[in-house]
C-alpha cells in the first residue's frame, strides 16, 4: 500500500479545490431557487448543440437546422456522448470541469514531483494554479477551459521531451493531443504553430508537417463540412469576435495597440512572460543550452501568450487565458526552483542576506498580481450565476412554457434554446448565418432585422434594447423597429455579467402584444421576487 504521507501536496491541493467549489456550489444554489446554474450564458450554446446532436442528430442551437454557432468542437462532443448515455441534464457540463480539474492539478503534480522540487514547494505551485488560474471559478464558467488546459501541458511538456531529446519519439500521441486540443480551442493554433517551428529548427521535418496537418485537417474538415451546410468556414463567434489587423497604417498601429492594452490591462500576463524571460535568460547564462526541457517549454509559453493576446482575447472571469495562466506558473516553478534553491538560504544563519532580501522582494513583486485576481474571481462568480438564472434562465423558462416550438427574436440564445424548442433568429450572428454575414459586411440594419423575422414568421422578440443601436463590430443598426409594441421589460440587480440589466419583450402586431401581455402576467408570479417587472404588462396586471 503507497505511503499517502509522500503525496501530501497532492491529497492536500486537491481538497482545496473541491473544497471551494463545494463552497461555491452551496452558495449559488441557495441563491438561485436550488438550481445549478452557470455563470453565463455561452456554456448553454455548449449544451443546446449537445442536447439536438444526442437527440436529433442536429449539429445546432435548434433542433431544426445545422448551425456552426461555436468553435468548441471537441467538448461539445465529450456532452453529446455523456448526454446519449446519462440523458440531457444540467449538470454534465460541471462534473467534467471537476474532472478536467482534477486531472490537472494530478497531471502538475507529477510533473513536479518528476522535476525534483520539494513537496512544500509543490504544494505552494499547486495553490497558486488553483486560485490564480482560477480553477474553482471556472468550473462554474460550465465551459471547456480547463480541459484546454490540461491538454496544453500534456501536449507541451511531451513536445519539450522529444526536442529535448529526452524522450522516444511519440508521434501518434502528440498528433492525437493536436487534434483535440485544436478542436477544443482554435486559439491552439498559435501553440502547433509554434512547436512545429521549433521541431523544423531541430531538423524533425516529419514531427513538424504532422503537427501542422493534424492542426489544419480538422480545421479544414469542419470547415467544409459548415460550408456544405449554408455557413461560413470558421464558427461565428471567431468570425464576428476575432481580432485581426487592418492593413493600413492607422489599422495596424491600432491593432497594437490594443496589443499592449490587453498586455498591460492584467499584469499578471505580462507577470508571467517578463518572468519567464528573466529566468530564461538566466538559466542561459548559467550554461543551459536552449534545447534544455525547461527552456524549451519556455519557449513555447512565450510566443504563444503573446500571439493569444495579438489576436484573440483575455479577461470575462479570466477563462480565456486559463491555459496561458497554468502552463506560466508551471513553467516558471521549474525554473525557478533550481535558482531559489541555490540563492536563498536559512539555514545555519539568524541573518538574511541581502542577496535574499532581494530575491524576496521580486518573489513578493511577482506574487502582487495574483491575489486579487484570484479574489475578484471567487467574489464574482456565485453573484453572475444568479444574475443569468434571474435573467437568462428565467426567459428560457417563459419561453418554453408559452412559446416552446415557435420562432423567437433574441440576442442571448443559450439558455433559452437550451431549455426550449424554439426557432431562433439571433440578431448578434451566433445563430443565424443571416445576421453574421450582414455584422461582417456592415449590412445589418433595423430593416433587416425586421425582414428576418417577417420571414421565419417570429412571434415575439426577447432583446436588449441597446443591442438595436450598434452592431459587434461598431457599425450603426438604426434602433428599436416603430412597429414593434414593447410589452414589459424584467431588470435584474446587480449585474456583473449579463450584457444589460434589463431584457425587453416586444411582439409584432396588437393581437399577439396582447396575448404576449396575458403570458408575461401569467409567469409574473414565478419570478424572483428580485426581479423588477414594468411596461404594460406589469401596469394592466398590477
Amino acid at each position: 500500500m503507497p505511503d499517502l504521507r509522500k503525496h501530501w501536496p497532492l491529497i492536500a491541493a486537491l481538497l482545496v479545490f473541491w473544497g471551494t467549489v463545494a463552497l461555491v456550489l452551496v452558495s449559488s444554489v441557495n441563491n438561485n431557487g436550488g438550481r445549478l446554474i452557470y455563470a453565463l450564458d455561452d456554456p448553454y450554446i455548449h449544451m443546446s448543440i449537445a442536447k439536438n446532436f444526442a437527440q436529433k442528430g442536429v449539429w445546432g442551437v435548434t433542433e431544426y437546422e445545422f448551425s456552426s454557432s461555436d468553435s468548441s468542437i471537441s467538448w461539445i462532443i465529450l456532452l453529446s456522448i455523456a448526454y446519449v448515455i446519462a440523458g440531457v441534464n444540467e449538470i454534465t457540463p460541471f462534473l467534467l470541469n471537476l474532472i478536467s480539474g482534477t486531472l490537472l492539478i494530478g497531471v502538475l503534480y507529477g510533473y513536479l514531483s518528476e522535476h525534483g522540487l520539494s513537496r512544500s514547494y509543490t504544494f505552494m505551485v499547486l495553490f497558486l494554479t488553483i486560485f490564480v488560474s482560477p480553477l474553482p471559478s471556472t468550473v462554474f464558467v460550465g465551459m471547456e477551459h480547463i480541459f484546454h488546459a490540461l491538454i496544453t501541458l500534456l501536449f507541451v511538456t511531451q513536445s519539450a521531451k522529444m526536442l529535448a531529446n529526452e524522450s522516444e519519439p511519440s508521434l501518434g500521441y502528440l498528433a492525437a493531443l493536436s487534434v483535440v486540443s485544436i478542436t477544443t480551442r482554435f486559439e491552439a493554433m498559435f501553440l502547433i504553430g509554434v512547436v512545429a517551428l521549433l521541431f523544423y529548427v531541430r531538423k524533425q521535418i516529419r514531427v513538424s508537417v504532422v503537427l501542422i496537418l493534424s492542426g489544419v485537417i480538422p480545421l479544414v474538415a469542419y470547415g467544409l463540412i459548415s460550408i456544405l451546410n449554408g455557413w461560413g468556414f470558421f464558427p461565428t463567434p471567431i468570425s464576428l469576435k476575432g481580432s485581426f489587423p487592418t492593413i493600413t497604417p492607422l489599422g495596424l498601429f491600432s491593432f497594437m495597440y490594443e496589443f499592449l492594452h490587453y498586455l498591460t490591462i492584467d499584469g499578471l500576463i505580462l507577470t508571467l512572460i517578463f518572468t519567464a524571460l528573466l529566468l530564461f535568460l538566466y538559466k542561459y547564462n548559467t550554461g543551459d543550452g536552449v534545447w534544455d526541457r525547461s527552456m524549451v517549454m519556455t519557449m513555447i509559453f512565450i510566443p504563444t501568450t503573446s500571439m493569444h493576446i495579438l489576436f484573440a482575447k483575455i479577461g470575462n472571469f479570466f477563462r480565456y487565458e486559463v491555459y496561458l495562466v497554468s502552463l506560466g506558473l508551471f513553467i516558471i516553478a521549474i525554473n525557478s526552483y533550481e535558482y531559489l534553491t541555490k540563492n536563498v538560504s536559512f539555514k545555519k544563519s539568524k541573518r538574511i542576506g541581502i542577496n535574499s532580501v532581494l530575491i524576496i522582494i521580486l518573489i513578493m513583486l511577482f506574487l502582487s498580481p495574483l491575489f486579487p485576481r484570484s479574489f475578484r474571481s471567487l467574489k464574482n462568480v456565485s453573484q453572475a450565476t444568479t444574475n443569468i438564472y434571474e435573467q437568462q434562465y428565467q426567459m428560457g423558462l417563459f419561453l418554453d412554457e408559452f412559446y416552446s416550438e415557435d420562432t423567437i427574436v433574441a440576442n442571448d440564445i443559450g439558455a433559452i434554446t437550451f431549455l426550449t424548442r424554439i426557432r431562433l433568429i439571433d440578431m448578434n450572428g451566433l445563430g443565424n448565418f443571416e445576421a453574421a454575414r450582414a455584422i461582417m459586411s456592415g449590412e445589418l440594419t433595423t430593416q433587416l432585422i425586421v425582414d428576418l423575422a417577417q420571414a421565419g414568421q417570429a412571434r415575439i422578440a426577447v432583446v436588449y434594447d441597446h443591442k438595436f443601436e450598434r452592431d459587434y463590430r461598431g457599425n450603426e443598426i438604426g434602433g428599436i423597429p416603430e412597429q414593434w409594441i414593447k410589452v414589459g421589460q424584467w431588470r435584474i440587480s446587480d449585474n456583473i455579467v449579463c450584457g444589460s440589466d434589463t431584457v425587453s419583450f416586444y411582439a409584432f402586431d396588437s393581437s399577439e402584444a396582447l396575448l404576449l401581455t396575458e403570458n408575461l402576467q401569467a409567469f409574473s408570479s414565478r419570478l424572483p421576487e428580485s426581479i423588477h417587472q414594468s411596461g404594460g404588462y406589469a401596469i394592466s396586471g398590477g
